[in-house]
């Protein structure tokens, strides 16, 4: 039998079945899950192909160019043949659904939700459901464990490739074939391959080719995690490095700095992202990280204990890493209320990122500029609340590392708005006056109804994407007989530009080491 999820109500159906829990039997069958190779014969995650199969193993050899008409299509269990009416009305009052998920799922009600493959959609499948049952309002918290299944995690990945090098270790051409396991659903998995192609492409590859196919499995669909599909690409890039410096038997090093770009190279790969010549400062990273971690002396050091010790080794390694930031439309509001204190609303989402702080500072620099001279420090009087998809409409994602600073231009800008409507009104009062105090600006504003509500709407141009770059060495310890990992050491150094929250940015950048750790350790070591 065929099960096809692909459309609203198919995927709907299977969420609600799972969360009531309804108790079903399949007689001496299980469910094939179809990857790699298979799963791109079966179909795309683009077309019609049907990947949950459910057969007898002992029949499952088939040829995959057979026509679904072979199988037979599933019907629905005779006991929720009464809540079928129910689920086809939900599903196809599309803005029905957006207001379930932003009632239920408030903390990311900016994020608009339209496709068929929000994994919110079970959810407030689910609510719905057990609302209109119960005949009042119901709400739902997963716990952090079931929060996770229902991710689905990262996209593993069948990668195959062919490497064209010199016998000093330059890579002169790469093709790649990768095959990403996107689950039931399309979900996240159509942005991946536009993200592991732009991490790949750190180093000066040549010529650079690749084909990516997104497999449609009977698995769980597989999400957005912190740098979904660059972590994935970074390590695809150190690998085939990796691969080639003993291939050759030279020093990894080598070749790893030998296949750094060049401005030439980085301008060829990443067009107007790479900025000007002197914004590109990797090779100065590199050079910097080894000389403030001492990195050949420690090689040196390592390479001893190695000798001197059977059950114990170390290893000491450096990567470099470029982003692209490619900065997305975001709305921003800032009002002054009769008291003086200042509300902003933007459309970024706090997650723990600090994208609130950046703005509660972005607000009070933006307002202080009334004054020339003597500052009113205004960081007190900034309160920000989390707006919804009535107060901005155009709210947007916050993702891909962009959010915060795209929310601090639209509130600068909103500022400069609320400057120019204050400033003349400041002059008349402080000529008649001298200098006056923001309580005393605001209460006069209020009396010659001066508008303290501004809102714009940034919009990034064409030569807004930029690079990031950064480059860190760790040392690492491993117990050959028990495999207990030590991290000895980890020196990071980033190129952040101008940063708009020194403090802020740091925590970032050490976070998404320790997460780092939890992707490529934890995970490779119990195969999640």
């Amino acid at each position: 039998m065929v099960v096809n999820t692909g459309d609203q109500v198919g995927r709907i159906v299977i969420g609600v079945l799972g969360l009531i829990a309804l108790e079903t039997t399949l007689e001496n069958r299980q469910l094939i899950v179809i990857i790699s190779d298979n799963a791109t014969a079966w179909g795309s995650i683009n077309g019609i192909g049907m990947l949950i199969v459910e057969k007898d193993l002992e029949n499952f050899e088939k040829d995959p160019k057979e026509s679904e008409e072979d199988y037979e299509e599933v019907s629905m269990i005779d006991k929720i043949e009464n809540l079928e009416v129910g689920l086809f009305e939900i599903a196809s009052n599309e803005s029905r659904l957006k207001d379930i998920n932003c009632a239920i799922e408030g903390y990311f009600s900016n994020i608009t939700l339209t496709s068929d493959e929000d994994i919110t959609n079970e959810i407030a499948t689910a609510c719905a459901l057990t609302a209109f049952k119960l005949r009042h309002p119901i709400k739902m918290y997963l716990d952090r464990s079931t929060d996770m299944v229902m991710v689905g995690g990262r996209h593993p990945m069948k990668i195959t490739y062919s490497v064209g090098f010199k016998s000093d270790g330059k890579i002169t051409a790469l093709y790649l074939n990768l095959l990403v396991n996107a689950g039931i659903s399309e979900d996240y998995s159509p942005l991946i391959p536009h993200a592991i192609i732009s991490c790949l492409k750190k180093y000066n590859w040549g010529a650079l080719a690749f084909d990516i196919k997104l497999c449609k499995t009977n698995l769980t669909s597989k999400s957005s995690m912190r740098a979904p599909g660059q972590a994935q690409g970074s390590y695809i890039a150190e690998a085939i490095i990796e691969r080639v410096a003993s291939f050759l038997s030279l020093d990894v090093d080598v070749v790893r700095k030998r296949n750094l770009h060049t401005y030439e190279s980085l301008k060829f790969f990443y067009g107007s992202s790479s900025g000007e010549a002197p914004e590109y400062t990797l090779p100065a990273i590199v050079d910097e990280l080894f000389a403030s971690a001492s990195y050949f002396n420690r090689l040196e050091m390592v390479l001893h204990f190695n000798s001197c010790n059977k059950w114990k080794k170390r290893g000491i390694s450096w990567v470099p890493i470029v982003y692209e930031v490619e900065p997305k439309p975001t709305p921003g509001k800032v009002s002054i209320l009769n008291d003086g204190s200042i509300v902003v609303e933007v459309g970024g989402i706090e997650i723990g990122q600090g994208l609130w702080t950046k703005v509660k500072q972005m607000a009070a620099f933006g307002l202080e500029q009334l004054w020339d001279e003597e500052k009113k420090y205004l960081l007190d009087r900034v309160r920000i609340i989390q707006a919804d998809t009535l107060s901005l409409v155009q709210g947007g994602l916050t993702a891909g590392s962009t959010k915060s600073e795209a929310s601090c231009e639209a509130v600068r800008l909103a500022c400069s708005i609320l400057v120019s409507r204050l400033k003349p009104l400041k002059q008349s009062l402080e000529e008649q006056m001298g200098s006056i105090s923001w309580d005393t600006l605001i209460t006069q504003a209020n009396l010659q109804y001066v508008n303290l509500s501004a809102s714009t709407f940034w919009v990034a141009d064409d030569t807004s994407s930029y690079l990031n770059y950064g480059a860190a060495i760790s040392e690492v310890e491993i117990d050959v007989l028990t495999g207990a990992t030590t991290i000895l050491r980890a020196d990071l150094t980033y190129d952040c530009g101008q940063s708009l929250s020194p403090a802020v940015d740091l925590g970032q950048v050490e976070g998404s080491f320790v997460q780092g750790i939890g992707f490529f350790v934890l995970l490779i070591l119990f195969n999640i």
